[in-house]
């Protein structure tokens, strides 16, 4: 992970994107706290990552998974990971715990793998269905969630996923 570092680019540059995100929100009449902004921290190095951070960034987004784990070791705790780029079913059971939402899920086979994983993982009492849809409570714990499209396509002999 060689990047070139500059300290204070990233909170300069973290600036003027919120200031796009506020403008943004004014136009459309949303308010601001309903806009997750997820800091990419692909192949970027522990440093750069810290002074996002420090500039008030909780939520990152990582394509890789061994680059999610070997992070998710290394830095804050309180830090929310999604994992954006594809993921492989033999993967999931290393971010099962880690990533608070997949972004990646392209159909049913890795579907049934991170439903399996999270059942599986000691971090999930309950299946991962269940959890997707329990109603947070004040009492309740944080659950697992996942983005995916849906894609149909029609072909003259089979429709597909």
């Amino acid at each position: 992970m060689e990047t070139c570092y500059e300290p204070g680019v990233v909170t300069e540059n973290l600036r003027i994107v919120e200031e796009k995100i506020q403008n943004a929100c004014k136009r459309s009449g949303r308010k601001r706290e309903d806009v997750t902004l997820i800091a990419v921290s692909k192949t970027k190095p522990a440093a750069m990552i810290r002074e996002a951070y420090d500039a008030g960034i909780r939520v990152f987004g990582e394509n890789k998974v061994q680059e999610l784990t070997e992070k998710y070791e290394e830095l804050p705790s309180d830090i929310r990971w999604h994992m954006i780029g594809h993921l492989q079913r033999n993967k999931v059971k290393y971010i099962i715990d880690k990533a608070e939402l997949i972004h990646s899920v392209d159909s049913l086979r890795l579907l049934e793998t991170i439903d399996r994983e999270a059942a599986k993982s000691r971090s999930q009492r309950r299946s991962f269905w269940r959890s997707i849809w329990q109603k947070r409570t004040q009492n309740s714990v944080s659950c697992r969630k996942m983005s995916w499209g849906l894609s149909i396509k029609f072909r003259s002999s089979k429709m597909s996923l």
